[in-house]
């Protein structure tokens, strides 16, 4: 009797134990929160500091940019004028001489990249 009396509360006790687990009490709904005048600032100043570093950024390939076609300005004005004195030594024939070939496939190539070089924006 003694075990049948300590089943059943064991049983009794289960049962209630899940059926309380099975009820589920309704969660509260978050409270909104007073608004926080320091909220923000720092993402605002993360946003400032990111801006900034990539308009230091953009800045320097600019002026990378005008060096490069700088130098590639002063190549090519190099290249044209000893072009210019090969075709000036060069006789009369219609034959030219393959080192003037050169120059004027190294002008082409270079006035091409300068081209391109200004046509592009910096990004």
């Amino acid at each position: 009797m003694r075990n049948l009396l300590l089943c059943s509360f064991l049983i009794l006790a289960s049962a209630s134990w899940s059926l309380a687990q099975s009820v589920s009490m309704p969660t509260p709904s978050p409270q909104p929160r007073a608004r926080d005048p320091f909220d923000g600032i720092n993402d605002h100043g993360e946003d400032q500091a990111t801006q900034r570093l990539e308009q230091m950024r953009i800045k320097k390939a600019q002026e990378e940019r005008r060096k490069q076609i700088g130098k590639d300005t002063d190549r090519l004005t190099q290249l044209v004028s000893d072009l210019k004195d090969l075709l000036a030594k060069a006789d009369s024939t219609n034959v030219l001489s393959l080192d003037a070939v050169k120059k004027a496939e190294e002008i082409e190539k270079l006035a091409k990249r300068l081209k391109n070089n200004l046509r592009d924006p910096v990004q």
